[in-house]
């Protein structure tokens, strides 16, 4: 055989969209509340009600969460919440649930019985520039094929809520590029992006934590500072700075809501000098505070049972 034979026999090159998807919870609650004036995410989430009774609210639009179809709200879209008439307070929100693993069967047909309403979801990532995908909120049916990957992936999370084996892992991560894979490919066509600047992002979603100059990111492929930025505002509607910047709040984003580490090794793990420089910062970005986002995110001040 030829030496030089390096495994493919083709001549014509290939290239693949490059993703990453990461998982970030995946969990299986009841509810009786779920009541909140405004959610927005920079991740994705998979809702699966097994009951009606749910309520999503988008631009005015109100729409039910029905056991019949699979829901899924892609990043940044703004949205309320609640459940069957309850109203939605004026301020802040109203949780109130817990993992179903944690019940007793007679305690599980109780609270289905005052209302209570079973639900699967599931938040993760896919990189850029999947996650700049248009928002809104999808449903697809739920059918007797995405039914059986569902029970499957309950079962898991009532057997074990916190740990994950491999097979388990790549089970959801197949069910959601299953779900991804419904949308229409119009979805996904976001315009012809420079490779070098999608090299860059990768990159930068790789290495969020360092110090990342435009000098240093343009150095990486080869190019002039100025030219790079040029290309790079241009591929993204925004200047590098900005973008890096956005992708720390995002990631920190991330890790309030989905991590127990503290504000401080938060701020380390986004890229930030400290934790004062995060949330001056974090406040400019998101109009609330690092601790106050966390409170809201992880319901730890309301009647919640976790």
């Amino acid at each position: 055989m030829d030496s030089s034979y390096k495994g493919d026999p083709s001549e014509i090159l290939q290239q693949f969209p490059a993703f990453n998807l990461r998982l970030l919870c995946c969990r299986y609650w009841w509810l009786s509340n779920w009541e909140f004036r405004e959610q927005a995410f920079p991740y994705w989430r998979i809702y699966y009600n097994k009951q009606p009774g749910a309520y999503v609210v988008a631009n005015g639009v109100e729409m039910e969460l029905l056991p019949e179809y699979l829901y899924v709200i892609s990043p940044n879209t703004h949205y309320a919440t609640f459940l069957h008439s309850n109203e939605i307070p004026q301020e802040g929100f109203k949780m109130t649930g817990g993992r179903i693993s944690d019940l007793t069967s007679s305690e599980e047909q109780q609270l289905l019985l005052s209302g209570a309403v079973e639900q699967l979801f599931i938040h993760f990532t896919i990189g850029y520039p999947y996650d700049n995908a248009t928002s809104g909120i999808y449903k697809f049916p739920f059918t007797d094929n995405l039914r059986k990957k569902v029970e499957t992936i309950i079962k898991q999370i009532k057997t074990n809520t916190s740990q994950f084996d491999f097979r388990g892992y790549l089970f959801i991560q197949t069910f959601i590029c299953e779900i991804l894979s419904c949308f229409e490919s119009t979805h996904w066509d976001l315009g012809n992006k420079d490779v070098r600047v999608l090299r860059i992002i990768s990159y930068i979603e790789a290495n969020i934590r360092k110090k990342l100059s435009c000098d240093m990111l343009a150095e990486q492929v080869c190019m002039a500072k100025n030219s790079f930025a040029k290309i790079f505002k241009q591929t993204t509607g925004s200047p590098l700075h900005r973008f890096v910047q956005q992708k720390r709040i995002e990631t920190a984003c991330s890790l309030l809501a989905h991590s127990d580490m503290s504000i401080e090794q938060i701020a380390h793990c986004s890229g930030f000098l400290n934790r004062y420089h995060f949330s001056r910062v974090f406040e400019n970005c998101m109009r609330t505070s690092p601790a106050k986002y966390r409170r809201e995110i992880t319901y730890s001040n309301h009647t919640f049972c976790k």
